[in-house]
C-alpha cells in the first residue's frame, strides 16, 4: 500500500480511501494486471485490485454498482464494489 498517488498508478493509504467513499469513481485496467480506482475530482488512485491471470482486457460494472467485472483471456472474475474477490471465476 503506498501513501499518495502522483503519476503513475501508486494509491494512497487507508484514510485517504476513507475519504474518497461516496465520490465519482473512474476504473482503469490494463497489461500490468492492476485495476486502478481514480477519484475524478482530484485525479487520486484510491485503490489497487490485482488481476493475477492475464492483461485486463474489459472492465464492466453491474447495472445496480456492486459487482466488477474484469476479464483477460482466458478469464471472466466478479469482484464485489468493496474490491474483494468473492471466488466467482468463469473461464470459457
Amino acid at each position: 500500500v503506498c501513501n499518495r498517488v502522483v503519476a503513475g498508478g501508486a494509491c494512497l493509504d487507508g484514510r485517504a480511501r476513507k475519504m474518497a467513499r461516496g465520490k465519482l469513481l473512474l476504473m482503469t485496467g490494463g497489461y500490468d494486471h492492476t485495476v486502478r480506482f481514480w477519484e475524478v475530482q482530484s485525479g487520486l488512485c484510491v485503490r489497487t485490485l490485482q488481476f493475477p491471470d492475464s492483461p485486463i482486457n474489459m472492465l464492466r460494472v453491474s447495472p445496480d454498482k456492486r459487482w466488477l467485472a474484469v476479464a483477460g483471456l482466458p478469464h471472466i472474475r466478479l469482484f464485489k464494489n468493496d474490491g474483494q474477490s468473492n471466488g466467482h471465476t468463469h473461464q470459457p
